[in-house]
């Protein structure tokens, strides 16, 4: 697929910001008329984050218009990429995940509408796609990157290699995105548009400066005098927008919607659940959860054998491993033996599961001073709490201590990143170039599946190491891959540098049978140590291509019950475990 001139052309895009009306008088007005502004074949942006964010209410009334052709783009996709679909509005989808969320896996609609052709879909990593709108929102018709090379992702969009003027090492162009029409929804505006959005903005701010058209939904409406007094929070101008519609809960799904209008309480509840927290450093926690006070570990107050047998009941499907004798789960065992990675006085790039529950347990156990980074944009040594912070589209104030904009967290080159991948399969080549395809896809169909990269690519370009944690599974460790989404060392030696990637790699793949290293010079991946119980046999018997074996093989120490103690705390509900 080739990106679409008009999507990239700025000088097109400032003649059609030129020739628009930039009317400083009130931007109120109705739902319908506000929706009436997108046109057959339109590009449409919409804000927010999975389910954060989103305008709803003006997805339901632009459906209700019957509208076709349309192009539509978001970081991570949800519900209305799903509606569209299923209205026969879209004909390409830009994005780079579409779902509510990891928990629940990639959306079934998005992968039936594009894996049988109706649907074409551009593929962008999340710091890609971020950077299109900024480079939009700048007036500029690229922004230089090292992320996506030496993947498959750079084919996906048409997208070009250049030369560092100043350097002269390769960058990824990224090309800009200037949408037709933006569709965001904030906290709060005043009638002449001046928007406000508490806490984490997302990209609504560099969207809203791309597009031609921006129609804007409102929690409340509010004087201006009242935005006057938070002026910092004002992050798109009302010069930028063309209509305001108030529209409370207006990013909310109709299930959650009726839920609400029947039995308000739910929603008193869970305010009253965090305030709690905003008044003291350990208040909202349960005190099993509380960390003990001037213990450079962390370890929580209670870590009672009783209390921890009886949240020891695996959550359905957890398929149990070798290791103690009361059971270890695939995914605290690789919890385990990826926080004994870990060094202290380091940054980590946490992929959500059992890498965030590692990164945790390392804190706790041996690397007080780790400091952890998850994909949305939180940031924190965790400080006093024992509870490991949920995905970033549901992290509490109390869990999230310093927040930042997705667009640029990658950016920061921490020492260490994990990455699971999804339960469909996440193959790996003898040079682990990773990809989150099915490896079966290209044999089966003329289509590849279509699940997207997400933050993978940025990670596994970005960081100075890599450490990825993956169930030992044959599908998973194959001879090679059909789709390249993020670059580990590509068909080996020195094949990562010529792609443009001139630091980091894969240092370490910690599965459920053992740990993995890389021979130096063919940087094949090679076994390092067992883990109990797991014979050299069964890891080749389980492995898609010939394993390197070490000279000084050695076998890894069993989980202890003061580090799965830990882990069941983090995550009593046992999402993870």
């Amino acid at each position: 697929m080739t990106i679409s001139r008009r999507e990239y052309d700025f000088q097109a895009a400032r003649h059609r910001l030129e020739g628009k009306a930039k009317s400083a008088g009130e931007k109120l007005t109705t739902i319908d008329d506000a929706v009436a502004r997108v046109k057959n074949g339109d590009h449409v942006a919409f804000g927010g984050c999975l389910f954060l964010a989103h305008s709803l209410a003006l997805v339901r009334a632009l459906l209700r218009r019957r509208p076709t052709g349309l192009s539509i783009s978001r970081n991570l996709m949800c519900y209305e990429g799903e509606w569209c679909m299923v209205a026969g509005a879209v004909d390409k989808i830009v994005t780079s995940w579409m779902g509510i969320g990891l928990p629940w896996g990639l959306s079934k609609i998005h992968r039936e509408y594009v894996e049988s052709g109706r649907v074409s879909m551009e593929e962008w990593s999340h710091l890609a796609l971020g950077l299109r709108f900024r480079a939009a929102a700048m007036g500029v018709s690229f922004l230089p990157s090292l992320t996506m090379m030496g993947s498959s992702l750079v084919d996906v969009g048409g997208s070009k290699i250049i030369d560092c003027p100043y350097t002269g090492e390769k960058l990824l162009a990224v090309p800009a995105l200037f949408p037709d029409v933006a569709l965001l929804h904030v906290h709060r505006a005043d009638r002449f548009g001046n928007c406000q959005i508490d806490g984490y903005p997302h990209m609504d701010s560099d969207i809203a400066r791309a597009a031609a058209t921006v129609v804007v939904t409102a929690e409340e409406i509010v004087s201006e005098e009242e935005i006057r007094l938070h002026p910092d929070r004002t992050v798109i101008p009302g010069f930028a927008v063309d209509a305001l519609v108030h529209v409370p809960y207006g990013s909310l799904s109709p299930r959650v919607l009726r839920a609400l209008r029947r039995r308000p309480r739910p929603l008193l509840h869970l305010c009253r659940r965090h305030q709690p927290a905003r008044r003291g450093r350990r208040a909202g926690l349960p005190r099993p959860l509380r960390l003990r006070s001037g213990y450079p570990c962390g370890i929580p107050l209670a870590l009672r054998g009783d209390r921890a047998r009886r949240r020891r009941a695996t959550r359905p499907g957890a398929r149990v491993v070798s290791g103690p004798a009361h059971g270890v789960t695939s995914n605290e065992l690789l919890a385990v033996m990826g926080s004994r990675e870990l060094k202290d006085n380091t940054t980590v790039f946490a992929g959500v599961g059992a890498p965030m529950l590692a990164s945790g347990l390392a804190q706790r156990m041996h690397a007080p001073l780790l400091t952890m980074v998850i994909e949305g944009g939180i940031v924190g040594r965790s400080g006093s709490q024992a509870r490991s912070p949920s995905p970033p589209t549901r992290c509490a104030r109390p869990i999230a201590p310093r927040c930042c904009p997705a667009s640029r967290t990658p950016s920061s080159s921490p020492s260490a990143a994990f990455s699971t991948w999804a339960s469909s399969g996440a193959p790996r080549s003898t040079a682990t170039a990773t990809s989150t395809r099915a490896p079966s896809a290209a044999a089966t169909t003329s289509r590849r599946c279509a699940c997207p990269a997400r933050g993978a690519n940025d990670i596994i370009s970005l960081c100075r190491e890599v450490i990825i944690l993956t169930v030992h599974e044959k599908r998973r460790f194959t001879d090679t891959v059909d789709f390249i989404t993020s670059p580990g060392w590509l068909s080996g030696r020195d094949a990562r540098r010529k792609s443009g990637l001139l630091f980091g790699g894969v240092g370490r793949v910690v599965t459920t049978m053992g740990v993995f290293g890389f021979d130096p010079e063919s940087r094949q991946m090679r076994l390092e140590a067992l883990h109990t119980g797991v014979s050299v046999d069964e890891v080749k018997a389980n492995t898609g291509f010939d394993v390197l074996v070490s000279d000084a093989l050695t076998t890894t120490k069993p989980p202890t019950d003061e580090e799965l103690g830990i882990l069941r705390m983090m995550d009593p509900a046992r999402q993870f475990l």
